[in-house]
């Protein structure tokens, strides 16, 4: 069956399920603005505090990576191209389209776990933000202070805002290897290491660093032929007001060069093409070339949890296979996700002419994202995987994943199976991310 047949009756039961919960009392949602009951069906659990320090499934070691806290689950159910038919109310556009081009694609579905979890200060902050926090256009914040500005957004500008803006510690250092994976399984990796400083959700935030969002900065290592570059990335809280600084440096010229463009379609450096710059972290940068629209919310099965597919007993041999990641490690569950939908305004251009966003209500990190070219055909899909790093507690997508269709093509990022995990550093100082260092690094 093709895909537009099964997505015309979707549609149609999609407007009685996207339904915001602007209504709802403060008392009726999470700290940071989910709905804190289950749904009628009991699929969905009631949010009871997440995974955090004060409850942690183990002992914890310093340094360690967080390990899976369900590790005799088994799936409730797989979903494959045999059934996915039956459970097309709760897919993705993207995952409809992965059934329908890969014999082999499937989707195990588990018992769903709300464990998303933030400190106390977030939570505190979040409820001051309520009221208080401004946009106007779609770059234009102000109000705001450590915490998600928008717990109870009305308009889709403001969710993006949530997901650029939540709490990832102060400070991080992690390994990123990166696959371009080819449709017969072949993939040639690239190993990075970033370190990245968070300046407006910190717990260290100063008042005079107000208009920052924060550093980032990435060395390629291996392979040896690309190894070397640096870039450097300041980001602001206002994009337009204060502009993106990057810079480049080139080790074969021993030069740093001003990066005056980096960010929106620009291609990410080591990817083959296969994303752009405003794709990496799901997405960051300007919202200003789109018209954003939030449609309402709707259960999905997304990734989640997904701490086997991050285990660094699997090498990453074990997760890249032909046309898609080893089913056999992902882990999915029902959850519900604020949808976006960004088109490209009138005068301004993007290689991405619409994207969907859908958003996890728990955490406001994007963990889905149909993407469709300037004809409006289905170009790529976006898959973040997340896992709660339960020892701080926060959320972060570990790995994320970009299918080109047409390619048969796939890419992964952030995998760090075979290196250190993600390790918080919060000692990081801004000077260490001067431009004039950037070749220490």
């Amino acid at each position: 069956m093709e895909i537009s047949k099964l997505l015309f009756p979707l549609g149609l039961a999609l407007g009685l399920v996207m339904t915001p919960a602007a209504t709802a009392g403060a008392a009726d949602l999470t700290p940071v603005g989910a709905e804190r009951a289950g749904n009628a069906e009991g699929s969905i659990p009631a949010w009871d505090g997440g995974l955090h320090p004060g409850r942690l499934p183990r002992p914890h070691t310093p340094g360690d990576r967080p390990r899976d806290p369900f590790p005799d689950e088994k799936p409730l159910f797989v979903i494959t191209r045999a059934n996915y038919r039956e459970y097309a109310a709760k897919l993705s556009e993207g995952h409809l389209r992965l059934f329908e081009r890969y014999d082999s694609y499937a989707m195990p579905v588990y018992a769903t776990h709300r464990s998303a979890a933030f400190p106390e200060a977030i939570y505190r902050a979040t409820a001051a933000n309520h009221g208080r926090a401004r946009l106007e256009g779609s770059d234009g914040l102000s109000g705001a202070e450590l915490g998600f500005p928008f717990p109870q957004p009305t308009q889709g500008a403001e969710v993006i805002w949530n997901h650029k803006l939540r709490y990832r510690t102060d400070g991080v250092v992690r390994w990123n290897n990166e696959a371009i994976v080819q449709p017969d399984g072949r993939y040639t990796l690239n190993r990075r290491l970033e370190r990245a400083k968070f300046v407006y959700a910190s717990l260290t935030h100063k008042p005079e660093d107000a208009a920052l969002l924060g550093y980032y900065q990435a060395k390629i290592l291996e392979p040896s032929r690309k190894a070397g570059p640096v870039v450097l990335v300041h980001d602001t809280l206002n994009p337009l007001q204060h502009p993106r600084r990057a810079w480049l440096y080139n080790p074969g010229q021993r030069r740093t060069h001003r990066a005056p463009q980096y960010g929106y379609d620009d291609p990410a450096p080591g990817t083959d093409g296969l994303a752009f710059v405003d794709q990496i972290d799901m997405f960051n940068g300007p919202l200003d070339r789109y018209d954003w629209a939030l449609v309402g919310k709707r259960e999905l099965y997304i990734p989640y949890n997904a701490y086997r597919l991050s285990d660094d007993r699997l090498k990453y041999a074990d997760i890249l296979k032909a046309q898609h990641v080893n089913p056999a490690h992902t882990r999915y569950e029902l959850h519900r996700v604020w949808v976006v939908e960004a088109t490209v305004r009138a005068g301004a251009s993007h290689a991405f002419a619409k994207r969907r966003f859908y958003v996890d209500e728990d955490s406001w990190a994007i963990v889905l994202v149909d993407l469709y070219d300037s004809r409006g055909e289905y170009w790529r899909f976006q898959e973040g995987h997340p896992v709660t790093y339960y020892h701080v507690p926060t959320v972060t997508t570990i790995p994320e994943v970009v299918h080109d269709l047409p390619s048969g093509k796939y890419l992964v990022t952030a995998m760090n199976n075979e290196d250190k995990p993600y390790q918080p550093a919060p000692k990081l100082t801004a000077e260490e991310f001067s431009a004039g260092l950037i070749n220490l690094f």
